[in-house]
């Protein structure tokens, strides 16, 4: 006899949760990087970064790094003001995914690391987001010295996706190169702090 065949329709191909984009308007990494060679001020980095952050995370900040001590420069998440979130600052020293950037120099994707759980924990608590599977913190470095930490989280707190995070590692390479130029012409005295 023959073999009866199943005539169901095959089930359809699992996808990927689908992810929601961040809280404002899509900035390119093309757009972003050419208004880094233009900017004048270090304070127009931190709004290129932050521009570009917010078109594709749900959670972003920029740290500034000095003494040893993290304190956040920018950011957004949902519900909470700007203002609120630049009052999060901490030592370097504790244990976290922004100390594993911070003294690797290099970016940290994946879930945050068990033993900074305490920090973490605070600074997801302040945000009113539970814990994200995923993250990421990029650090932007001028020679061997960290100057900021890029953090950043999807929407929903699942897995980031890879393009915006490659993008994101390659603008914090851009506001790098962006520090030297300007460090350069303040030394020319081309340049007004």
């Amino acid at each position: 006899p023959t073999p009866v065949r199943n005539l169901a329709p095959p089930p359809p191909p699992s996808r990927p949760r689908a992810r929601s984009p961040g809280p404002g308007p899509v900035v390119s990494l093309e757009d972003a990087i050419h208004r880094l060679t233009v900017a004048q001020h270090r304070e127009e980095l931190a709004d290129v970064v932050m521009d570009f952050m917010r078109g594709y995370f749900g959670c972003g900040m920029f740290f500034l790094v000095r003494d040893g001590q993290a304190r956040v420069w920018r950011g957004f998440a949902p519900g909470i003001q700007q203002a609120a979130i630049q009052t999060i600052a901490f030592p370097l020293s504790m244990p976290s995914c922004f100390r594993l950037a911070h003294d690797r120099r290099t970016s940290f994707r994946g879930l945050a690391p068990a033993e900074g759980g305490k920090l973490q924990r605070q600074i997801w608590k302040y945000l009113h987001c539970e814990e994200p599977s995923q993250v990421v913190v990029v650090p932007v470095q001028v020679k061997n010295r960290v100057l900021n930490l890029v953090y950043a989280h999807a929407a929903d707190g699942g897995p980031l996706p890879d393009g915006p995070v490659t993008d994101l590692q390659a603008l914090c390479a851009a506001v790098s190169s962006a520090y030297v130029r300007m460090i350069q012409k303040l030394k020319a005295g081309d340049l007004a702090t």
